[in-house]
């Protein structure tokens, strides 16, 4: 479930976003990198009061922001014609290194 959602909501939704608002604006990536990190920590800090998710909040934040994430390899998968079969190569996580402070 984790690599469902990193790919599709972060790296190919939010990724794509982010890499036209670069190329139209000259808005430099890792600042609207951090926009993104700090609005995730803020829900995982409210998720992680909750005392009945916490735990999985926790544990979930930290496979959000690790420092190498799954990439789907949809090339590969396209080739091999199975679409129930998804290929992953790890790649470095955009969104690690930052705690969750905001560009200025």
């Amino acid at each position: 479930m984790r690599n469902i959602i990193s790919y599709s909501v972060f790296q190919n939704h939010f990724a794509e976003l982010i890499t036209c608002v670069v190329r139209a604006l000259g808005i430099d990536e890792e600042d609207l990198w951090k926009q993104i990190v700090a609005a995730c920590k803020a829900v995982f800090t409210e998720l992680k009061k909750d005392p009945n998710i916490a735990e999985q909040a926790e544990a979930d934040e930290q496979a959000l922001f690790q420092p190498m994430i799954d990439l789907k390899a949809l090339t590969t998968m396209r080739l091999r014609g199975d679409i129930t079969f998804y290929p992953f190569t790890k790649v470095p996580n955009p969104m690690h290194g930052w705690k969750g402070e905001t560009a200025l």
